[in-house]
Order: structure tokens, then sequence, then C-alpha cells
């Protein structure tokens, strides 16, 4: 069964209305939409096109100044140089943010610089440039025979399609949780506060935050932070094809051009990289760094012993922007990159310990230079520099055992946790999940990666993109909690063994004229099935299933119908000079008026305000004058309470018991709070399923009876569950 529900049949029926709606996209009077709205994305595209530019140029002036921008073909060099570019200017938004200058003329005119002086450095040297591509390309188109010309446009025509499916998607507002949460809401109050500073209510911020400060780019550029949102979602989106670039430049390493076509192909039109490119997730980045840097370590295994030192360098760039993507990225990519560099200068003839260290500590500077300000960061902020992590090791700043538990609970590593013989028997379920039952994986990968291991030529190279690949499994199968997006990073490498894997089965097909009826029949079976599974990737993509698909909504109206439905409640009220402190509530992007939060894995503000704890779930209640005090200090106008996520956060990662409906109450009766009369259509939510709203899960009923029956109510005549509350604070003389 689906993840979703779905069975892949109904989609396959769908197609053609999917189709359809691509070229015709329904409106209405309450949702307008068409090509006519596209022009509206250009004040996105323009900004996120002029920071993307700025961030090629600025990796190719790091090639040319480490002597290495002219030692590969033009793909290969492209890949590294805007993966490395954007990796530059992420860490640059960092630095410039940690010393308070996030300014829109400064960002800029440090953009305008970078593209001024690598545009003069193309200018320069345009004639030879010229005179070699031109005459490579005359070579190639005459050893070219015309059905692989035709497959790379067909599959060049292909990537488009779902390239500009991600575009699209990309320039709509978020609707995803944790995007809300914290991949945007960090940058946001960043921007706001002209500075990157410690969030305590908010630890995801504390993470390491290389695509987050894209998007604080974006904001910066634009002087918006909605807009700017959206600019670095597009920013972001650039990662999908930086990847194919990678995924080429590999394939064409170990097979051919064909082969390389195809591997990108696969790889773009495989719906899980459609749905992490039209949210801001990290894993598009993550996916991109851990390709990039495999094909670092293939081209320094190539070069010269000479110029071993500058391409170590470079690995552990690249290595190093994948931890300062996401934590993981340090088993999934550095340490393993590490080694390969360790492995590949201790095995060269007349080897010298001299030598050895300079390769290593070159690899390590790599890592230093895109990891080590995040590292710096946090030390500085907590004193820990991977805060929140080796919380018994390094302790940290507004972080304490109870909370370091509760993160661990919530974020456990299965492998470990579930014990030896768990870990063996877990393997056939999860690897069916991975690689047939994800509603957004491609049939392509998997039916045709196994192929690749009966290939003989390159067989070396094979064996290092199928170690990647499952090395990659491993760490998520051992050491995360098993997310379903946290094996995604595989992905590019399965993509890349599939591609051979086809191309193989393909050569077997016509190498032999005289071969058998069955086989001759893969030439029409092979690329019908191929055919057909991208028309349905295509089908799938642009449907509901993989994300918000409003691509060419107005973009007023897609705004507003992205907005977190208790943003929406309180923004309707039209709220004088409030300041709202929301309970439960983290996913707070959307809003245009004062606030404070905590996320679930934070100290609750509400207790902090009211209470001192005393023991474990034991609290002294401050005195109601005390309590009122500290509301009016913080500048507090409003109290809005969500028990929706109250309640999912007590039946999966906890929430502090101070925060009970009876709590409320307590403060109502003791005059610190003032409830306000809302829209019972909003508050309330039908109690059972079939009394519409979608009802309330079984586990939350159990939950609600035992921990808090009052919020099951009966509303002209149907039993309900209060959603939402909000609060006035009476305003006392200071």
């Amino acid at each position: 069964m689906p993840n979703s529900g779905w069975h892949r049949l109904d989609i396959v029926a769908l197609l053609p209305d999917l189709f359809w709606a691509d070229i015709v996209p329904p409106t209405s009077v309450e949702f307008p939409a068409g090509w006519s709205y596209l022009p509206q994305r250009f004040w996105i595209a323009l900004p996120a096109f002029f920071i993307m530019s700025a961030s090629l140029c600025a990796g190719r002036l790091a090639l040319r100044g480490l002597d290495l921008f002219d030692k590969t073909e033009i793909l290969t060099s492209l890949a590294l140089a805007s993966s490395l570019g954007l990796s530059i200017c992420s860490v640059t938004t960092l630095i410039l943010g940690l010393i308070g200058l996030l300014d829109q003329v400064l960002f800029c005119a440090m953009l305008c610089i970078v593209l001024v002086i690598e545009g003069t450095l193309i200018w320069r040297t345009r004639t030879a440039f010229y005179k070699v591509s031109s005459s490579s390309r005359k070579k190639e188109r005459d050893k070219t025979k015309f059905s692989n010309r035709l497959l790379s446009v067909v599959c060049l025509a292909g990537c488009g399609m779902f390239l500009g499916v991600m575009l699209l998607g990309a320039m709509l507002p978020s609707t995803d949780f944790d995007v809300k949460e914290y991949h945007l809401q960090g940058p946001k109050e960043f921007f706001l506060a002209g500075q990157i500073l410690f969030l305590p209510h908010n630890v995801y911020t504390s993470f390491p935050f290389l695509t987050e400060m894209l998007s604080l780019c974006g904001m910066v550029v634009v002087n918006d932070w909605q807009l700017g949102a959206l600019v670095g979602k597009c920013v972001l989106m650039c990662f999908a094809p930086i990847t194919a670039l990678g995924i080429f430049a590999i394939t064409i390493r170990i097979a051919d051009k064909p082969a390389a076509w195809l591997a990108a192909l696969f790889y773009l039109s495989t719906p899980w990289v459609t749905r992490i490119s039209i949210i801001a997730y990290t894993e598009g980045a993550l996916c991109c760094y851990a390709i990039i840097t495999l094909l670092a370590i293939f081209v320094m295994k190539a070069q010269s012993r000479s110029q071993t030192n500058n391409w170590s360098l470079v690995v552990g760039l690249l290595a190093g922007s994948s931890v300062a993507t996401k934590y993981p990225g340090l088993l999934l990519v550095a340490m393993p990159a590490g080694i390969v560099v360790l492995h590949h200068v201790l095995t060269e003839q007349d080897r010298k310990w001299s030598r050895v260290w300079k390769v290593v500590g070159l690899f390590s500077l790599g890592v230093l230079l895109t990891f080590g300000p995040w590292m710096a960061k946090n030390l500085e902020e907590t004193g820990n520099p991977v805060y929140p992590l080796l919380y018994s090791v390094f302790g940290g700043t507004d972080w304490n055992a109870e909370l370091q538990q509760k993160w661990k609970d919530g974020h456990p590593p299965l492998g470990i946790k579930n014990g030896f013989r768990k870990l063996f028997t877990d393997i056939p379920a999860n690897l069916l999940d991975v690689s047939v039952k994800s509603d957004w994986q491609s049939p392509l990968l998997f039916a045709f990666a196994p192929l690749a291991f009966f290939v003989i030529k390159n067989r070396n190279l094979i064996l290092w993109a199928a170690g990647h690949v499952l090395w990659m499994g491993i760490v998520w199968y051992i050491f995360t909690h098993r997310i379903d997006r946290f094996w995604l990073p595989l992905l590019p490498g399965v993509s890349v063994l599939a591609a051979i894997g086809y191309r193989h089965l393909w050569n077997m097909t016509f190498e032999d004229p005289q071969g058998s009826p069955l086989l001759r029949l893969n030439g029409i079976v092979l690329p019908i099935s191929v055919l057909g599974a991208i028309l349905f990737n295509f089908g799938f993509v642009t449907s509901p299933l993989v994300g918000n698909n409003s691509f060419l909504l107005d973009l007023n109206k897609a705004r507003e119908v992205a907005t977190t439905p208790s943003i929406a409640l309180i923004e309707s009220l039209k709220l004088e000079r409030a300041r709202v402190l929301f309970v439960g509530e983290a996913q707070v992007f959307d809003a245009h008026f004062d606030h404070l939060y905590n996320t679930v894995f934070d100290v609750s503000l509400f207790e902090q305000l009211c209470a001192q704890k005393t023991g474990q779930d034991e609290w002294e209640l401050l005195p109601e004058e005390e309590i009122l005090q500290n509301f009016n200090l913080a500048g507090i106008t409003h109290v809005f309470v969500n028990w929706n996520e109250i309640v999912r956060y007590r039946t999966t990662y906890r929430y502090t018991n101070f925060v009970t409906p009876e709590r409320l109450q307590q403060s109502v009766a003791l005059g610190i709070l003032k409830p306000m009369s809302l829209d019972p259509r909003l508050i309330y939510r039908a109690w059972n399923t079939n009394e519409g709203g979608g009802g309330v899960d079984e586990s939350w009923k159990l939950e609600i009876d035992r921990w808090g029956p009052s919020l099951k109510k009966n509303f002209a005549g149907t039993d309900v569950m209060i959603q939402y509350e909000m609060f006035e604070v009476p305003l006392k003389k200071l």
C-alpha cells in the first residue's frame, strides 16, 4: 500500500486530466489561475537568477584561485563551481549576519562585484574558449551517431519539463510545517533583527544553516522577508540541476554520453526530487554535495600527483558543505570522503609522510572553512560547537538534561535503539519501503540499478558508485530515526547505477543482430517502459500528491491559501499594537504581527512567565500580580493556544505538563487572562469523522479523555474538539 493511500493505477487513470490541467490550469472566481499570472513570478525569478549567477561566478573564481578551473571538462567545472559558489554565498551571508551587516546595498554590491570580475575574466579568454569549444564540438559531431544525438535532445527536453515544474513550485509560498517553523522562520527572524542572533526559543536555528542562509540572502537582496523567502526557495531549487550535472559528469566517466543523459533524466524525473525542490528542505542540497563530493574525488584520483593537494582542498570544501547543510552530512559525506583522501595519498608510490600530512591537512582545512563557522557560532553562543548534540560532552547554554532526553526520545537512531536482532529482521521491510513502496520513488531507479553490476568496463568506478549508495543506506538505517527523506542522498548514486544498467541492457539487445526474438523485443519494450515511467512521473509531480501544485495561481491568493490557519485567524481580528504569545503553535512564518513563540523542544515561554519549576512535573505558581507583571514587561497583549498542536505533541514528542486546559481556566479565574470570543466555525473541529472536518484521531481522543476532557464539548448538537483559544492580557500599571 502506498504511503498516501493512493494506488499508482489511480494516477494512471488520471493522467489525461492532469496533463490537460498543466496546459489549461483550472481557475475560478475564488481561485484565479492561468498563464496570465506567470509575469507575477518575474520579480521572484530575477533576483534568484542574480544570486545564482553571482554564486556560480564565485565558485569559478575559487577554482581559478586554486588553478583548477581549466583542469576538467566544462560540465564538471560547472557542477563544481556552482556548488562551491552556493556554499561561499552561504558562508559569506553567515559572517556578514553575525557582525550585523545584513544590508541590501552591501549584498547587491558584493554580488555585482563578483559578477563583474568573473565576467571580465571570461571576456578576456573568450577567443581561446570559442576556438577550443568549436573544434571539440565538431569532432564530437563527427563521432556521434544520430540516435545518440536524438537521445540527448529527448533527455534534455525531459529534464527541462521537470525543472520547469520545480521552478514554478519553488515560487509558491510554502505550506510545509518544518519550513514555517524554522527553515524560513529562522532567516525571517535574522532579517527582521538585522543580525544573526542566538534564538533560545527555536533550537533548530542553531543547526548548520547552509541552505537557510541562501534564503536569508534572498530576503536581504529584495529587502523583504516574504518575497525574499520565495527568492531563496528558487535558489535552493537550483541544487536539483547542479546535482544532475554532477550525475552526468560521473556517469560519462564510467559509461558514455547516452548513459549520462539518461542518468540526469532518471534523477530529475524522480518525484522525490521535485518534492524536495519545491519545499525549502535541506535534502536537495545534501544530495548535491554528496554526489559533487564524489565527483571531486573521481577527478582527484584521475589527476597528476602535483595537483592532488588542491583537489583534496576542494573535496574538503564540498564535504564540509554537506555538514554545513545538515549534521548527518558528517557521517554521510565528510567522514568517508576523508577516509578516501587518506587512502589515496597513502597508496601513492614513493609515499612521504610530509605529503600525507599536507594532503590530509588541506582536506581538513576545506571542511573547517565551510563547516567551521557554524561550530564557531555555536561555541560562542552556547559553549557547544555542535549544539544541541553531544550535550553530555559539551553541555549547552539554554539546554538541560530534561530537554536533551526529550530530544533523544524524539530523534532516536533506530538501528542502535532497536537492538542487534531487530537491525537485521527489519532490513527487508525497509528495503521495500525505500525502493518500491515510497510514494515519490521512481520505478526506473531500482529496476535498472542492479544491472550495473554486470558491466565489466570501468568496474572499479561502478563499485565506487555502489559503495557510495551502500554507505548512504547504512548510515540512514543505523544512525537516524529513518524518516523517509533522510535516505534521499542515495538517489543520485542510484540514478548513476540505473542509467549504466539500462545502457548495458540496451547494448546487449543490439550487440548481436542474430540474437533471440525475445532479446530483440527489448529494443521496443525498454524505450516504451522508460517513456511510460517518465510520463507517469510527470503527471504525478503535477498532482497535489507531491506538494502544493498551484503553479499558476494568483500569487496574492496563493499567499492567502498558504497562510497557517491560526495565523489567518489572528490576522482576521485586525488587532492593533498587539504582541501575541503562542502556546503550542510554532508555524509562525506567515505572521505579520509581533509575536513570541517556542518550539516543542524548547522551554515553554508560558511556563516561564507563570511558574517556577520545583521538580519533575512540579511547579510553584507565581503570585497573580507577578505573572501579570511578567506578561506586561514582555509586552504580551494576547495569548493564543493551539490545542491541535499540543495534543499532537503529547502523543508524539511530549509537551510540558504545565500547559493544560485547566491551567488556562485557572489563569482566567485569577484574572491573568480574559477569554476572547472567536468564530465557532474556526475554533471547533468535528469529534467524529462522519460529522465532517476529518474528525479527531483515535490516539488524540484517548489523550484528551485522560488529560484534558474539557477540550471536548457539544456544540449545536454535535461533539466537537476545541482547536484554538485566545485570551487578552489585562494591562497593569508598572
